[in-house]
């Protein structure tokens, strides 16, 4: 019973959130997740706009996020294993240090998030567990990669133009050149 209570409040939470992106901010406002357990909303956030929540270091495992908005969201160091991002916008978004093994990220937008005319915030990846993870057609242009285990990934289609890829780990991953990425 308690489990449930739980899971209505964090979903409460998540469509204070979509409206409040609805609105322009007039109504509602971000999601905070952080440490939260999110699991038992399952793929009740599928689709929500959830731009500029923060669930830093929330689990999220295997949750669905497909086609969820997610631009600006704060997800360091949160748990993302078979998370499913099938085409999310998560322009600007910040992963770094966060678990995404195996999770599907096919036909997403990592791009930068325009703040404004002249500025825009790069998504981040930073030391991000990010083994097999399925990209195919993911736009990460731009994203930074550095200190990330891409080991065993499938980026064939993903734009990866401008990628910042210091010290990352590329063992049996496909569709990723290196001098392709970094021009």
């Amino acid at each position: 019973r308690r489990r449930v209570e739980r899971a209505e409040e964090l979903f409460a939470r998540a469509q204070a959130n979509h409206l409040w992106c609805q609105t322009g901010g007039r109504e509602g406002r971000p999601a905070v997740f952080d440490k939260e357990d999110l699991r038992p909303l399952a793929g009740r956030l599928r689709g929500l706009r959830l731009s500029a929540m923060s669930a830093k270091g929330a689990i999220m495992v295997g949750l669905d996020l497909t086609g969820a908005h997610l631009q600006g969201a704060q997800m360091d160091g949160a748990d993302l294993r078979g998370v499913r991002l099938r085409d999310a916008d998560a322009r600007g978004a910040r992963l770094a240090d966060a678990n995404l093994t195996k999770a599907d990220l096919r036909g997403a937008i990592f791009a930068p998030l325009p703040l404004s005319a002249t500025r825009q915030t790069a998504a981040s990846f930073e030391r991000a567990h990010v083994r097999y993870v399925t990209a195919q057609g993911a736009d990460m242009v731009d994203v930074i990669l550095d200190g990330a285990d891409l080991r065993g990934c499938d980026f064939t289609g993903a734009r990866l133009a401008g990628a910042s890829v210091r010290d990352v780990q590329l063992h049996a991953t496909l569709g990723f050149d290196l001098a392709r990425a970094a021009a």
